[in-house]
């Protein structure tokens, strides 16, 4: 539990300055300045600069917020999704069960970027596009997981007890069966937020993110690394090391909810 809430206040550091970026920011993230471009990181530019002259802490500021905007959106549709489909194919049964999982399979049987990419470009690149891209590639995976733990919980004795009393199926579903399945599907959802950064970045690393000339973690990453690995190391380090911070702390607060549960 220590390392989740160690792991919680990195999250809650990295928010307070990326999500108000525009009073964090020493600099606008466009602002190019060719007389010092490809500065090392110093007094003036915490971050270096790129090859505009552009202020590398400025840009992964921002880049830092529109990731964790998109994947924050796609784990509340993807979640909320899910557990109402999830919990209603699980808790009916029969056909309707039957229904629900084939259309699931259908969706899970395509490889989760693929389906990102296609519905990215079905309808344009935009930080919208992204989010509802990753909230349909997540919501079968939720969906999936919130069947399970509902299944687990429908047969205890205390939801037939609950029906028996006169209970309402809605009262029943969230009162006794959600309430009780509620942590394996938070740890879940703690995992998925990362996965959904990476997604976002990755997106924006093959050109289908939030479209140029705004930051982007996965772009910034591509351009450091195509470009001036070797003499603005600068330029892959910090876009890196903030997503992986990102990654690896979504993934310890969803481990320390799963063996709290």
């Amino acid at each position: 539990m220590r390392t989740a809430a160690a792991a919680g206040v990195v999250l809650l550091i990295v928010a307070a300055f990326s999500i108000p970026a525009e009073l964090t920011a020493p600099y606008d993230p466009l602002e190019q300045d060719v007389a010092v471009r490809l500065s090392p990181p110093g007094k003036n530019h915490l971050f270096g600069t790129d090859g505009f002259g552009r202020d590398q802490f400025s840009r992964v500021l921002y880049a830092t917020r529109t990731a964790l905007i998109i994947g924050t959106l796609a784990v509340c549709v993807a979640g909320t999704a899910g557990v109402l489909i999830g919990s209603i194919s699980a808790y009916r049964g029969g056909t309707t069960d039957i229904l629900i999982q084939r259309f699931v399979d259908l969706f899970i049987g395509i490889p989760f970027l693929v389906l990102c990419v296609v519905f990215v470009i079905a309808f344009g690149p935009s930080t919208v596009s992204v989010a509802l891209a990753l909230s349909v590639a997540l919501t079968p995976q939720v969906i999936r997981v919130v069947r399970s733990s509902v299944l687990a919980v429908k047969a205890e004795y205390y939801v037939e007890a609950a029906r028996i009393s006169g209970a309402g199926e809605t009262a029943v579903i969230t009162r006794h069966v959600l309430a009780n399945a509620l942590p394996p599907i938070a740890s879940h959802l703690a995992g998925v937020f990362g996965t959904a950064v990476i997604a976002e970045s990755t997106l924006s690393f093959l050109g289908l993110g939030v479209p140029a000339p705004y930051p982007s973690l996965g772009r910034m990453l591509r351009e450091g690394a195509s470009r001036f690995l070797e003499s603005a190391p600068w330029l892959t380090l910090f876009p890196g090391a903030l997503l992986t911070i990102i990654v690896i702390a979504g993934a310890l607060i969803g481990d320390a909810v799963g063996e709290s549960s």
